[in-house]
């Protein structure tokens, strides 16, 4: 289906805006000053591949360029054929694309008349999410098991039914109980929000032209995207940089990289 340029601005507007708004609304109804003055958090909305249609302004990149992969990766674990209407994921995985274990995604499949079409994402660094160290911040820690609770991909909800179990082994294994529990509700809140937002849409536009309009981001952000390479001449690139010492080690850890550029690849 194609979608006028007039039409598709518009939609692709609002998009930006709910995934804005979402950031907004958890801000605003968090506990943990990390978010509420910080803003330690982004928010996005992905079609129904995994791919980022729309992203908070203000998100950071490292939260947001790797969301899809855990997202797509917590789809697999869980089985797309399992997700239904009302349902809400979690994980901080990072083996399947998080950051680190505070870094923790809540994701809600969007659904219209059955079928769904869209994510709403929301990944926040939790104040604490457990470890050996308060904050979970320890410079002592030798493996990640050290550093606080890994949430593999689990349903927070079912068909908008809280899961007692897995909320009552998350809350047990950090230090502030409430706080945890308000910021994952704030995260709740988001997308929430997303989805009552996208309803709208829907009902204005219908969910053909809004899935068209998704397809039409992902393309024209793929051609934007190689037309800037384009301005590079062809060749190979390579760039060296260094992490600090682990904290057991002053030895630092040297990260080289090689782009090759052919064309517009």
């Amino acid at each position: 289906m194609t979608v006028d340029s007039f039409t598709l601005a518009v939609i692709h507007s609002s998009l930006i805006s709910i995934a804005r708004d979402m950031k907004i609304m958890t801000m605003r109804t968090a506990y943990t000053q990390l978010w509420k003055e910080q803003g330690d958090l982004s928010c996005c909305l992905m079609n129904a591949n995994g791919e980022i249609i729309a992203q908070d302004p203000n998100g950071f990149p490292i939260h947001v360029t790797t969301m899809p992969l855990q997202l797509q990766g917590a789809v697999e674990s869980i089985g797309r054929k399992n997700l239904n209407p009302g349902d809400v994921i979690a994980t901080n995985n990072p083996f399947i694309g998080g950051t680190h274990l505070p870094d923790v995604l809540i994701a809600r499949p969007l659904f219209h008349d059955g079928e769904l079409y869209a994510f709403a994402c929301n990944r926040g660094h939790w104040a604490d999410i457990g470890g050996m160290g308060p904050g979970s911040y320890s410079p002592a820690t030798s493996d990640i098991h050290q550093e606080g609770i890994l949430i593999p991909p689990v349903k927070l909800f079912e068909q908008d039914t809280p899961n007692s179990g897995v909320f009552e082994m998350i809350m047990s294994n950090i230090r502030n109980r409430s706080v945890g529990l308000g910021d994952l509700r704030s995260q709740y809140a988001s997308c929430e929000t997303a989805q009552r937002r996208c309803s709208e849409l829907i009902k204005k536009y219908g969910l053909s032209v809004l899935t068209s309009t998704m397809d039409e981001i992902i393309v024209r952000a793929e051609q934007m995207t190689r037309a800037q390479i384009k301005n590079f001449q062809d060749g190979e690139y390579f760039a060296r940089d260094c992490l600090d010492g682990d904290g057991q080690s002053a030895d630092r850890v040297w990260v080289d990289i090689k782009v090759t550029i052919d064309g517009s690849n």
